[in-house]
C-alpha cells in the first residue's frame, strides 16, 4: 500500500463514516469514475491494531477487500488510494509487477478528471505509509532481515535463524516513519 505527495484535494476529503456499507458505496463510485468494467467485491472493515492499510483476499469469491481502520484513522485521506490500490490486486494478482503501468493509467484519468486523488509519485502509489516511528533497527548477519522496534533493546535474535543480530542504528527515514 501507499503514500507519496498529495494534492490540495487530497487533504480536504473531510471526514467519512469508515463502515464497509459506506466503503463499498465509494468504491463502487470510484470504479464508475476510473473503469469501463464492474467490479464485484466485497469490503471488510478490521482492526483494533494498526497493521497496514488494507490487503485483498484473491481466494475468495468476490474477492474481500480488508480495510484496516486504526491505520485511515491515522491518515484518513488515504482511503480511496487504498480502494483503487487493491482493485489492482483483483484485476492483476498479488504482485505487484504490472502496478506501474496500472498507475500511469490511474494517474492520467485522475488529471482529466481533476479529482487529485492518485499520488504523483508510483512509489506513493504502491507503499503505504510506515507504521510506527521505530527507535532501534536491527539486522541479522546471517539472513540479513531486519526488524524495527519503537523501543530501545539490548539484544535482538533473529526468529528464522535464532542468532544474536547486530544493531544497526536507525536512519532518518526511519526516523520520520516514512
Amino acid at each position: 500500500m501507499r503514500h507519496g505527495s498529495l494534492t490540495k484535494n487530497r487533504g480536504r476529503l473531510g471526514p467519512i463514516k469508515f463502515t464497509a456499507e459506506n466503503l463499498t458505496r465509494i468504491g463502487n463510485n470510484l470504479m464508475s469514475k476510473f473503469f469501463v468494467t464492474k467490479l464485484d467485491f466485497k469490503i471488510v472493515v478490521r482492526g483494533r491494531k494498526y497493521v497496514t492499510a488494507a490487503e485483498v483476499d484473491l481466494n475468495s469469491s468476490p474477492p474481500v477487500i480488508y480495510m484496516y481502520k486504526p491505520y485511515h484513522d491515522r491518515y484518513p485521506s488515504d482511503y480511496k488510494i487504498t480502494l483503487l490500490h487493491e482493485f489492482g490486486h483483483i484485476f492483476l494478482g498479488v504482485t505487484h509487477d504490472a502496478f506501474h503501468k496500472y498507475w500511469e493509467r490511474l494517474r492520467r484519468k485522475d488529471v482529466v478528471l481533476g479529482l487529485g486523488i492518485i499520488p504523483d509519485t508510483y512509489s506513493g502509489f504502491v507503499f503505504s505509509r510506515r507504521p510506527n516511528k521505530f527507535r532501534d533497527q536491527w539486522i541479522c548477519p546471517e539472513c540479513s532481515r531486519v526488524i524495527f522496534y519503537r523501543k530501545r533493546v539490548n539484544m535482538s535474535k533473529c526468529n528464522s535463524c535464532g542468532i544474536v543480530r547486530v544493531r544497526t542504528g536507525i536512519t532518518q527515514q526511519v526516523l520520520a516513519g516514512v
